[in-house]
């Protein structure tokens, strides 16, 4: 498996544009998928392999390469604070 593909494989789908541009892709093949609708935008410099709904992982990872450097711990925030209450 290439570089990419080798990405959004481990990221369910959703890369930053910073990612294919350190593996070599141009600018032009970035606007072509997106052109093509092969991939959407989901926040400015992060992309989605599909179109529709994402799912709680991809919209997670999404977050997390908009916010680059972040991270996610794995763990619901209601969890960490031992409640099922919301808030």
């Amino acid at each position: 498996m290439d570089a990419l593909g080798s990405l959004l494989s481990q990221q369910d789908g959703v890369i930053a544009r910073r990612q294919m541009l350190s593996t070599g892709f141009t600018p032009a093949f970035v606007a072509r998928k997106v052109r093509r609708r092969e991939w959407v935008q989901v926040h400015p410099g992060v992309y989605v392999d599909h179109t529709g709904a994402l799912t709680w992982q991809q919209r997670a990872w999404a977050a997390v390469l908009a916010c680059w450097p972040a991270a996610l711990d794995g763990r619901p925030e209601r969890q960490r604070r031992g409640s099922d209450q919301p808030g």
